[in-house]
């Protein structure tokens, strides 16, 4: 992983470097990608920043918001040495990446609550 853009997850934001297309830029390009949860605007948001934003600190032009969603939650799934087991926990900033990441987001379409879970392996073991 290069310094300075590094996997970063809190029970309620994720941040992570990956490939982006860039809409400054005109190309596709090494950046960063957020999810946040917004729970008073009752948003989840997804904000993309190219190599140069991130560097800068300058704020992306480029978010998209999910609206309606009454609650949000980031779980990190790895190996605990010590305890022999796989276990869950709520925030991540280890150096490594989580050997996957779950979100269970509750959705309010206005008749119902729908709740929805995805778990995704990305981290590599052993």
């Amino acid at each position: 992983m290069f310094t300075g853009i590094s996997f970063l997850g809190e029970e309620d934001r994720l941040e992570f470097p990956t490939l982006v297309s860039s809409l400054r830029l005109n190309k596709r390009t090494v950046g960063q990608v957020i999810y946040f949860y917004n729970q008073d605007a009752e948003t989840l948001n997804r904000e993309q920043r190219d190599f140069a934003q991130v560097y800068s600190d300058e704020a992306s032009t480029e978010i998209q918001s999910l609206k309606g969603v009454s609650s949000l939650e980031f779980r990190y799934y790895f190996y605990d040495e010590q305890k022999k087991e796989y276990l869950w926990q709520e925030e991540w900033s280890e150096e490594e990446v989580p050997l996957a990441v779950r979100m269970v987001l509750e959705f309010n379409n206005g008749v119902k609550i729908i709740k929805f879970t995805k778990t995704v392996s990305i981290g590599v073991s052993g």
